[in-house]
């Protein structure tokens, strides 16, 4: 799972500033079966599905450095506060 706080920011905002992004970059990683989100009023959380046959440590860390840099991309555009 993937969390993300960001105050007060509206559901709208949310979806296409940061759970559309987080979404779309980590469907390009290898290991994983399926990506679903909940967006509401400053915050989201975005579940993965990994493949049972896959290797579980290597999934996550590539999860890790997409999510990286998607953080890095919205700090440069000053939109999100805090992934955890």
């Amino acid at each position: 799972m993937i969390g993300v706080d960001n105050g007060v920011m509206p559901i709208d905002q949310m979806l296409v500033t940061i759970t559309r992004p987080i979404e779309e970059a980590v469907n390009s990683v290898p290991g994983l079966t399926g990506v679903r989100s909940i967006t509401s009023r400053g915050s989201a959380e975005v579940d993965l599905f990994l493949d049972w046959n896959s290797d579980m440590i290597l999934t996550l860390q590539r999860v890790d450095a997409v999510v990286l840099a998607c953080n890095r991309d919205a700090a440069n555009r000053e939109v999100w506060k805090h992934i955890g």
